[in-house]
């Protein structure tokens, strides 16, 4: 291997900013930094001091993308400190709302940032892709649709929900919109399902050999999902979510704007891959019917597969909701009161699978019902140190990869992981 430097500046396709450095002499690494650069925006800090009622709705401004689930994860952390329990349908439309972030997120990362890197000719953008492929750019684009709807007929808008609220929903939406939503999202299936075979024929690299911890939320009964109240580590460990500091473990590096962790001081895997390999066989059928055909048998290490464990758990997504809407529909209730919020001290902890993995809110109150402390961890922060030791492993396995394939195969390894920096970078400490 001869010596080289590499400056990747200004990562792109990938949501914020962030860099990678690396130094190789003498045929080995001397320096690997993936540089999270994004400025560092102290929402935890911001929070501090503020009002009960008005945490949630200063949370999910952490990111656009992921605000919905931001805004669940608020709203339950908040409803454990003061012992609020919530009913069914508010569940059940909490669900639909996390899962219509996930359909739309998911249809982001695997058609327009991830696809144009995997299938030949390489493309350096979708819109680049869609001259020769118009078909998958026109359906990416309609399933991403499908879920900002279902975020705002449920949630009030796309982004930072406004019809949710502590307790429950201000307005529950009618039973011709959840018909609406059911029969857009058996279209949408249809339109995913016709994407297959360009998933099942994505050129993934194979150097990345070596086994992967994963953790994830452990789904309620028997459903594949992402609410959950416990923490599933691929080694066996089981952890209370309110434990959720024994599998993070963040610490700070010189060169990030963001934390990193690590469990048992190594890093490891969050986001779609993690979840189906623990927990695939919860999989609606249709899915397992589509990770048949994609030949993509658990366990998987490789992170390029990531991007079809996305679709795969784009295909359950569908199902769920369409599922969801009906349970809805079965016992609706059109003015469902709230339960009374009786502020008080304490602590409350929740976990939620965001699209890009396991994401955690934890605050603690006073007697008046202002925050004293707010912890806010994202699954970007855990995948981090996972995407430094890929890039290193990538390295080490192609000695006479040239710059130019260094510089390329960098890049697509942190896109694999779909990172969301701006998630990321709140989470800084500094002292003067």
């Amino acid at each position: 291997m001869e010596d080289f430097s590499i400056e990747v500046h200004h990562l792109t396709r990938v949501e914020g900013h962030g860099n990678i450095v690396l130094d190789v002499a003498e045929g080995k690494i001397k320096q690997l930094r993936l540089e999270i650069v994004e400025s560092p925006r102290f929402f935890e800090a911001m929070l501090l001091g503020r009002k009960w009622n008005e945490t949630q709705e200063i949370s999910c401004r952490i990111c656009a993308i992921c605000s919905g689930v931001h805004n669940v994860a608020a709203s339950e952390a908040i409803e454990d400190a003061f012992g609020v329990v919530v009913s069914e349908q508010v569940r059940l439309l909490r669900r639909l709302l996390v899962q219509g972030g996930n359909i739309e997120s998911h249809a982001l990362h695997i058609y327009l940032l991830a696809l144009p890197d995997l299938i030949r000719p390489r493309y350096r953008s979708i819109l680049e892709m869609a001259e020769d492929l118009p078909d998958p750019a026109r359906i990416a684009l309609d399933i991403k649709k499908c879920g900002n709807e279902i975020q705002d007929l449920i949630g009030g808008r796309e982004i930072h929900a406004c019809n949710t609220k502590l307790g429950g929903f201000g307005l529950i939406p009618k039973p011709d919109v959840f018909r609406y939503l059911r029969d857009r999202l058996e279209v949408t299936l249809e339109n995913a399902k016709a994407t297959l075979p360009i998933i099942k024929d994505l050129e993934l690299p194979g150097y990345l050999t070596g086994e992967n911890t994963f953790i994830a939320l452990k789904p309620h009964g028997d459903r594949y999902g992402y609410m959950g109240d416990r923490i599933a580590v691929s080694d066996g460990t089981i952890l209370d979510t309110c434990e959720y500091k024994k599998a993070t473990n963040e610490y700070v590096v010189p060169h990030s704007h963001a934390k990193f962790s690590a469990y048992r001081g190594e890093p490891y895997l969050v986001g779609a891959l993690a979840r189906i390999n623990l927990f695939g066989h919860l999989l609606h059928d249709e899915a397992k019917t589509v990770a048949g055909r994609l030949g993509f048998v658990t366990p998987v290490h490789n992170v390029f597969y990531n991007t079809v464990a996305q679709f795969i758990e784009l295909v359950d997504s569908i199902c769920d909701s369409i599922e969801t809407i009906n349970k809805i529909l079965e016992s609706y209730a059109p003015a469902e009161p709230t339960p009374e919020i009786k502020p008080r001290a304490g602590r409350g902890v929740a976990g939620i699978e965001a699209p890009r993995g396991t994401l955690y809110h934890a605050y603690s109150f006073d007697d008046g019902g202002r925050c004293t402390d707010v912890d806010i961890i994202t699954p970007t922060c855990q995948n981090l140190a996972s995407m430094e030791a890929d890039i290193r492993a990538m390295v080490e396995a192609n000695p006479d990869f040239t710059d130019e394939e260094i510089h390329f195969h960098a890049e697509i390894i942190v896109r694999a992981y779909d990172p969301c920096i701006s998630c990321s970078v709140h989470l800084l400490n500094l002292s003067a």
